[in-house]
């Protein structure tokens, strides 16, 4: 088992590069190990990859929350609650039907997220405006309410 380890420099921290290639480094190796032992099929590596990926988002938005947390205001208060998520560009990954190849692309789509849904806001490729709106639960129920559908369910035990 590859054990990865960094010896943090606390006099000077500004070794970006030195990080950066400890990381590159154990990436690599912990890739190959992958293809040493699991060389079935390009499908299988590909799943695996997938998966470690993934456990290495949940990882990293688990310190990132945490040094959020940590660094961020000193006084906890409704301020510090996430209550939308901005971006100007998004990244898109993308797995090939035919090939299983992936394709990762950065796309200048602006990107608002709200407990109401998702907004995607570009351009369509005649270079015109476009808007993808994607509602919540909590979205629709609200226009459903403001057109007088209502909930679905009865609201005072009137089953009738």
């Amino acid at each position: 088992m590859y054990l990865f380890s960094l010896e943090v420099d606390t006099v000077n921290n500004s070794n970006d590069s030195q990080w950066k290639e400890k990381f590159t480094t154990f990436c690599n190796d912990m890739l190959k190990q992958l293809a040493d032992h699991h060389r079935e099929s390009y499908g299988e590596l590909l799943t695996l990859q997938q998966e470690l990926h993934t456990i290495y988002l949940d990882t990293t938005a688990k310190h990132l929350e945490q040094w959020s947390q940590k660094y961020g205001s000193d006084t906890p208060d409704e301020s510090n609650l996430l209550d939308k998520i901005e971006a100007d560009s998004v990244v898109v990954e993308i797995i090939d039907n035919n090939t299983g190849r992936v394709f990762r692309r950065s796309l200048p789509i602006n990107y608002l997220e709200t407990d109401n849904g998702l907004l995607l806001t570009g351009e369509t490729m005649e270079g015109n405006p476009s808007q993808i709106v994607f509602l919540s639960e909590t979205a629709i129920t609200k226009v459903n309410d403001l057109l007088g559908k209502g909930p679905d369910i009865p609201r005072c035990g009137d089953t009738s």
